[in-house]
């Protein structure tokens, strides 16, 4: 069994719901109803299917009756004994209010607000004439001070109410006032079979077998819970289901608080990789830098000793054995002796850096023109006019032997660069370009020089036969 909710002042909801509880979706009259949830006797009943008329002339409280109970019948009216108007006094945000005007005053000198209207009135047996079922299980009468009237207007011979409950004190007293009104019940059939103090409960005797259920008053067995206790209860619920949504949300908050610290702490350790990623690119720059600034220096020492080069190649082009074998240079071209020799000249074999001279020239093969015609050419390649000689000019002996001496010094490049360049940054690149060049140059003059040589030689031979 659920624990069942009461909204009544003094209980009366409990006692009933004791009473009736065989009762399912029964019905009910409340006079008075005031306001639909609090100190309500038939808010609990309405929860649990319940329906039924409510009777109530304040238009605050049925305005609130109108909204809350909206399968009820909800009427504006005052009950008593004859329908018509009435004179109303109603006490201003209370349920005090009322038709008696010595009640009312004693209100207003309490400090109450009080209000006169007129109201509409109408007889209990004209209502549920209209608008009743057939059983009523229950009615509630609670007028301050009206309830005589409301009893004259009912007919108990052909409404039958299983249970009464009728509030039997003065307003806001202790006082018994049920002394007018209690004859007219108990001459219908009623027996008053329950005081809770502020109420008479009177059972109809035709139910006199649920008396027995008025033998105590609500305890501990009736599984039940005030309203405000109920509300609170519902208040520290929801608050420990917000304060269990928070702690939640709290969790998630300080879990999202992790994991953005460590991304943070992520994100600086890869700020920091990045940092020595841009130190180390910083460090790859200054190298790059010094490294093009020592290509610029060689660059500038291999330009220097390009110049340098051309230098000694203009020294060797202005050399006293180019100068000598200018004549000869001259003839080849003008008896069309003269030959274009490749980088490697058939007949002459490079090992490593040193170039082998090809063997003496085979005899009987003429490699230069006579004497006679050799310095014919000579002294016309000298600018001076050709004139036939029947003899050479004469040539000292010691003279040629110098020059063949100086010739055969000039026949092999250098197998290595000299010690100042070989000093230099690079050496190693400019290495094998400058022997080659070397080797080149060398190749040439070896070439000229055997022609010199031989030419020589053969003056020689001619001295000799003389």
């Amino acid at each position: 069994m659920s624990t069942f909710v009461s909204y009544a002042q003094n209980f009366e909801d409990v006692i009933l719901r004791r009473v009736l509880a065989d009762v399912h979706g029964g019905f009910y009259v409340d006079v008075g109803a005031q306001h639909p949830l609090r100190d309500s006797v038939t808010r609990a009943f309405y929860e649990r299917g319940w329906r039924g008329i409510n009777i109530e002339p304040v238009s605050e409280w049925h305005g609130l009756l109108q909204v809350d109970r909206p399968e009820d019948l909800n009427l504006k009216l005052a009950i008593g004994a004859a329908p018509g108007n009435m004179a109303f006094y109603e006490v201003r945000g209370t349920g005090l209010s009322t038709a008696d005007a010595d009640i009312a005053a004693r209100h207003r000198m309490e400090g109450f607000e009080v209000t006169l209207n007129a109201v509409e009135v109408s007889t209990l047996d004209a209502v549920l004439e209209q608008h009743a079922k057939p059983q009523i299980h229950f009615l509630k009468i609670d007028v301050e001070g009206g309830e005589l009237g409301v009893l004259r207007g009912l007919s108990l011979s052909r409404y039958r109410p299983w249970v009464i409950v009728v509030e039997a004190t003065l307003p806001n007293s202790q006082e018994n006032a049920s002394a007018a009104w209690e004859p007219i019940l108990l001459e219908n059939g009623y027996k008053r079979v329950y005081n809770d103090g502020l109420n008479h409960f009177y059972l109809a005797d035709e139910h006199s077998e649920l008396a027995a259920r008025f033998a105590y008053p609500p305890n501990f067995f009736d599984n039940f819970v005030r309203h405000a206790d109920w509300e609170r209860a519902e208040d520290a619920r929801r608050l420990a289901e917000e304060n269990e949504r928070l702690l939640l949300h709290i969790d998630d908050v300080e879990e999202r608080h992790r994991v953005a610290m460590e991304r943070a702490r992520a994100s600086e350790e890869h700020l920091r990789g990045l940092e020595a990623h841009v130190r180390e690119l910083e460090e790859i720059r200054r190298e790059l830098e010094g490294n093009l600034g020592a290509t610029r220096s060689e660059a500038s020492t291999l330009a220097a000793r390009c110049a340098q080069l051309e230098r000694e190649l203009a020294m060797v082009t202005q050399s006293r054995s180019w100068r000598i074998t200018r004549p000869l240079r001259r003839v080849s071209e003008m008896v069309g002796a003269h030959r274009r020799f490749p980088s490697a000249a058939p007949g002459y074999q490079s090992a490593g850096e040193e170039i082998v001279l090809p063997p003496p020239v085979t005899q009987g093969v003429l490699l230069v023109p006579d004497e006679a015609r050799l310095l014919e050419l000579a002294n016309s390649a000298a600018g001076e006019p050709l004139v036939a000689r029947p003899q050479p000019m004469p040539i000292p002996r010691g003279r040629i032997e110098a020059i063949l001496s100086e010739l055969q010094a000039l026949s092999h490049p250098p197998r290595t660069l000299p010690p100042k360049i070989d000093r230099l940054p690079g050496a190693n690149v400019l290495r094998t370009p400058v022997l080659r060049f070397y080797e080149r140059l060398f190749r040439k003059q070896s070439l000229i020089n055997a022609r010199m040589t031989e030419a020589l030689r053969i003056l020689l031979e001619n001295q000799r036969d003389r």
